[in-house]
């Protein structure tokens, strides 16, 4: 994880420059997601539950907003860049892996590339 600091921090200009949503229990926040969209694309810069509501429905939830925000946007396509270990929950959201992709911050590390085309 200390590797991935600097791509994982969510910032202030973050925030203010894409569509970025949490959602919180009690006070708590239990997960979020960025958005970007740029030319129709949709990219997918983070999505993140909480480890033990995995499986709750969170980022079910997460992945309807991010889905509903990529349409209202006009694009034509959502992509992102998985974690491996997150790759069946894109799955199971629609997404097709289409290859794959260096990370941006472990050198000689792959991640798979998934993409789900909206309709329209």
């Amino acid at each position: 994880m200390a590797a991935c600091v600097g791509e994982l921090t969510v910032t202030p200009d973050r925030v203010a420059n894409g569509e970025f949503w949490l959602t919180e229990l009690d006070g708590r926040i239990t997960g979020f997601f960025e958005l970007v969209t740029v030319d129709g694309t949709a990219e997918v810069m983070a999505l993140f539950v909480e480890p033990d509501l995995k499986n709750s429905g969170v980022g079910r939830a997460l992945w309807t907003k991010l889905v509903q925000c990529a349409v209202a946007a006009g694009a034509a396509c959502i992509g992102v860049g998985s974690d491996p270990f997150a790759q069946g929950f894109y799955e199971r959201m629609g997404c097709v892996v289409v290859g794959t992709e260096p990370s941006a911050s472990i050198p000689g590390r792959v991640l798979p590339r998934l993409v789900l085309r909206l309709p329209g």
